[in-house]
């Protein structure tokens, strides 16, 4: 188990940011876009974090939020050992996840693939594409 420990460690500060953020503890000029902490990876001599977040919002709000986390290394880190009571508290380097955002790019590209598809079969006088085909009487299952 000793060998996993950075993970655990890993999904420990995921939680305590996690929370931060949800309380609101970072106080900032401009307020924080909705910021969600991914993950987390450790090194094994858990001395380094890497943070990962996904931002919602604007380009600006983006940077903003970055910024802001980047400013705040120091506080956050504090309550990161303050939860941890580890014996080091690994320093923290926040980076911008947009694995979420790709994600519901993807989501949209389908879901307007799909009406494309519907309204060229109402044109031909097809089925709609996404309609699973009509059942007939007596037909099960």
């Amino acid at each position: 188990m000793q060998g996993n420990r950075h993970i655990r460690v890993g999904e420990a500060i995921r939680e305590v940011l996690a929370e931060a953020l949800m309380r609101g503890t970072l106080r900032t000029r401009e307020p924080l876009a909705f910021t969600t902490v991914t993950g987390v990876e450790v090194t094994k001599d858990l001395r380094e974090a890497k943070v990962f977040v996904s931002v919602y919002g604007t380009d600006a709000q983006r940077k903003t939020t970055m910024e802001a986390l980047t400013k705040a290394q120091g506080f956050l880190r504090g309550e990161v050992g303050r939860a941890l009571r580890t014996k080091h508290t690994p320093s923290l380097a926040f980076v911008h996840d947009a694995s979420v955002e790709r994600g519901a790019r993807v989501g949209a590209a389908i879901r307007e693939a799909r009406a494309r598809d519907d309204e060229l079969a109402r044109e031909r006088g097809d089925a709609p594409a996404a309609a699973p085909p009509a059942k007939t009487e007596g037909e099960h299952g």
